[in-house]
């Protein structure tokens, strides 16, 4: 034990002398980027056996990219309404059982936004009716 105790010790000491910053030279990180904007738009809609949310932004500066945005956030609400008809629950079903609409909630943040870089995490939660809990899953554009 004292030797492995020594070891990580000497590891330590020499590993930190070592380590440099990735981005020290990086000219990504010395750059000014240009700023841009977001507008957040939001997607509803509602039936009696679910509902959506979804927001997702529209961007300053690419039609291109909203577009290809705006494709993921329907692409990801179709499906979600296809799961939820696939439950084959009423909506007197549903209001019976007590367990509440099945639901889509999208929400995102910008991590990054420049001339040259995109960051978006798109944070997804799902909840179908009768589940114990909603699932959820992050997808980054």
């Amino acid at each position: 034990m004292k030797k492995f105790a020594l070891l990580l010790s000497v590891f330590l000491l020499v590993g930190c002398d070592a380590v440099t910053p990735i981005v020290e030279n990086d000219p990504i990180v010395e750059e000014t980027p240009k700023e841009h904007t977001a507008e957040m738009l939001i997607h509803k809609g509602e039936t009696g056996t679910y509902m959506v949310n979804a927001e997702y932004p529209k961007l300053d500066y690419s039609e291109k990219i909203n577009q290809m945005i705006e494709d993921m956030i329907m692409t990801e609400a179709e499906l979600f309404a296809e799961e939820a008809a696939s439950l084959e629950l009423t909506a007197e079903e549903i209001e019976e059982s007590g367990f509440g609409k099945s639901g889509l909630w999208i929400n995102y943040e910008i991590y990054l936004l420049t001339d040259d870089y995109i960051s978006i995490a798109f944070e997804t939660s799902v909840y179908n009716s009768g589940a114990a809990h909603p699932y959820s899953y992050t997808e980054v554009f």
